[in-house]
Protein backbone atom coordinates (compact mmCIF):
# COMPACT_ATOMS: atom_id res chain seq x y z
CA UNK A 1 0.00 0.00 0.00
CA UNK A 2 1.69 2.83 -1.07
CA UNK A 3 0.27 5.90 1.13
CA UNK A 4 -0.15 3.82 4.57
CA UNK A 5 -1.24 7.12 6.36
CA UNK A 6 -3.83 8.04 4.24
CA UNK A 7 -5.14 4.42 4.10
CA UNK A 8 -6.09 4.59 7.78
CA UNK A 9 -7.12 8.25 7.71
CA UNK A 10 -9.98 6.87 5.00
CA UNK A 11 -10.53 4.04 7.52
CA UNK A 12 -11.56 6.59 9.95
CA UNK A 13 -13.12 9.00 7.72
CA UNK A 14 -15.77 6.44 6.75
CA UNK A 15 -15.91 4.59 10.28
CA UNK A 16 -18.90 7.09 12.58
CA UNK A 17 -18.15 8.57 15.59
CA UNK A 18 -16.99 6.10 18.30
CA UNK A 19 -16.50 3.28 16.21
CA UNK A 20 -13.75 1.11 16.29
CA UNK A 21 -10.99 1.17 13.84
CA UNK A 22 -8.41 -1.62 13.07
CA UNK A 23 -6.04 -3.21 11.21
CA UNK A 24 -3.19 -5.76 11.22
CA UNK A 25 -0.29 -6.53 8.62
CA UNK A 26 2.59 -9.39 8.73
CA UNK A 27 5.55 -7.78 10.76
CA UNK A 28 8.00 -8.33 7.87
CA UNK A 29 10.46 -6.35 9.53
CA UNK A 30 10.77 -9.39 11.65
CA UNK A 31 11.24 -11.93 9.39
CA UNK A 32 8.44 -14.16 10.62
CA UNK A 33 6.32 -14.22 7.43
CA UNK A 34 5.10 -17.70 5.37
CA UNK A 35 8.00 -16.62 3.55
CA UNK A 36 10.35 -16.73 5.49
CA UNK A 37 12.67 -19.93 4.57
CA UNK A 38 12.17 -18.74 1.37
CA UNK A 39 14.08 -15.37 1.77
CA UNK A 40 16.23 -17.53 3.98
CA UNK A 41 17.09 -19.53 1.31
CA UNK A 42 17.58 -16.69 -1.34
CA UNK A 43 20.14 -14.93 1.04
CA UNK A 44 22.21 -18.32 1.66
CA UNK A 45 22.42 -18.45 -1.97
CA UNK A 46 23.89 -14.81 -2.06
CA UNK A 47 20.56 -13.76 -3.61
CA UNK A 48 19.83 -9.97 -2.49
CA UNK A 49 16.38 -10.40 -0.79
CA UNK A 50 15.16 -6.49 -0.87
CA UNK A 51 12.79 -5.35 1.79
CA UNK A 52 9.04 -5.78 1.22
CA UNK A 53 7.91 -2.24 0.88
CA UNK A 54 5.97 -0.61 3.72
CA UNK A 55 8.73 -3.12 6.01
CA UNK A 56 9.64 0.27 7.90
CA UNK A 57 5.66 0.63 8.90
CA UNK A 58 5.42 -3.18 9.61
CA UNK A 59 6.62 -3.20 13.28
CA UNK A 60 4.52 -2.60 16.54
CA UNK A 61 5.51 1.12 16.82
CA UNK A 62 5.48 2.98 13.45
CA UNK A 63 2.16 0.52 12.87
CA UNK A 64 0.78 1.77 16.24
CA UNK A 65 2.04 5.89 14.51
CA UNK A 66 -0.27 5.46 11.76
CA UNK A 67 -3.37 5.26 13.68
CA UNK A 68 -2.22 7.89 15.83
CA UNK A 69 -1.04 10.39 13.31
CA UNK A 70 -4.55 9.50 11.83
CA UNK A 71 -6.48 11.49 14.94
CA UNK A 72 -7.70 7.95 16.51
CA UNK A 73 -8.02 7.80 19.88
CA UNK A 74 -7.02 5.36 23.08
CA UNK A 75 -4.87 3.89 19.93
CA UNK A 76 -3.38 0.37 21.45
CA UNK A 77 -1.18 -1.68 19.41
CA UNK A 78 0.41 -5.60 19.83
CA UNK A 79 1.83 -8.41 18.16
CA UNK A 80 0.20 -11.29 17.32
CA UNK A 81 2.02 -14.52 17.31
CA UNK A 82 0.77 -17.81 15.19
CA UNK A 83 1.53 -20.67 13.64
CA UNK A 84 2.53 -20.89 10.42
CA UNK A 85 1.14 -24.45 8.86
CA UNK A 86 1.52 -26.98 6.11
CA UNK A 87 0.82 -30.43 5.88
CA UNK A 88 4.27 -30.99 3.80
CA UNK A 89 7.21 -29.46 1.87
CA UNK A 90 4.75 -29.34 -1.29
CA UNK A 91 2.01 -27.72 0.06
CA UNK A 92 4.31 -24.96 1.75
CA UNK A 93 6.01 -24.68 -1.58
CA UNK A 94 3.05 -24.34 -3.72
CA UNK A 95 1.08 -22.19 -1.64
CA UNK A 96 3.76 -19.86 -1.91
CA UNK A 97 5.76 -19.76 -5.25
CA UNK A 98 3.96 -17.99 -7.93
CA UNK A 99 2.29 -15.25 -6.38
CA UNK A 100 3.99 -13.62 -3.65
CA UNK A 101 6.86 -10.47 -4.32
CA UNK A 102 9.06 -13.00 -3.71
CA UNK A 103 7.94 -15.02 -6.27
CA UNK A 104 9.46 -12.80 -8.87
CA UNK A 105 12.63 -12.60 -6.87
CA UNK A 106 12.78 -16.65 -7.42
CA UNK A 107 12.37 -16.12 -11.11
CA UNK A 108 15.84 -14.00 -11.18
CA UNK A 109 17.55 -17.19 -9.92
CA UNK A 110 19.07 -18.76 -12.77
CA UNK A 111 17.22 -22.02 -13.76
CA UNK A 112 20.75 -24.17 -13.16
CA UNK A 113 20.19 -22.98 -9.19
CA UNK A 114 16.43 -23.43 -8.61
CA UNK A 115 16.89 -27.33 -7.93
CA UNK A 116 19.70 -26.47 -4.97
CA UNK A 117 17.24 -22.93 -3.56
CA UNK A 118 14.43 -25.60 -3.47
CA UNK A 119 16.42 -27.89 -1.44
CA UNK A 120 17.93 -25.30 0.92
CA UNK A 121 14.38 -24.20 1.76
CA UNK A 122 13.46 -28.33 2.28
CA UNK A 123 16.94 -28.07 4.59
CA UNK A 124 15.72 -25.20 6.24
CA UNK A 125 12.07 -25.93 7.24
CA UNK A 126 11.00 -27.22 10.29
CA UNK A 127 9.41 -30.60 10.19
CA UNK A 128 7.52 -32.57 12.96
CA UNK A 129 7.99 -36.62 12.37
CA UNK A 130 4.70 -37.00 10.18
CA UNK A 131 6.65 -34.44 7.64
CA UNK A 132 4.13 -31.59 8.69
CA UNK A 133 5.74 -27.91 8.41
CA UNK A 134 5.38 -25.38 11.36
CA UNK A 135 6.95 -22.11 12.46
CA UNK A 136 6.33 -18.67 13.86
CA UNK A 137 4.26 -15.87 11.94
CA UNK A 138 4.17 -12.46 13.47
CA UNK A 139 1.62 -9.56 12.86
CA UNK A 140 1.67 -6.33 14.31
CA UNK A 141 -2.20 -5.00 15.50
CA UNK A 142 -3.71 -1.67 15.99
CA UNK A 143 -6.83 -0.23 16.85
CA UNK A 144 -7.99 3.32 17.80
CA UNK A 145 -11.71 5.14 18.08
CA UNK A 146 -13.25 7.88 16.18
CA UNK A 147 -12.76 10.66 18.60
Amino acid sequence: MPDRARAVAEMKRVTRKGGLVAGYVWNFASGHTSLAPFAAAMNEMGYEVPPMPGSSDSVVGPFHALFEGAGLANVASRYIDIDITYTDFDDLWESNVGFSNLARQIERVPEADRPRFKEIVRERTPRDSTGRISYLGRFSAARGRVP
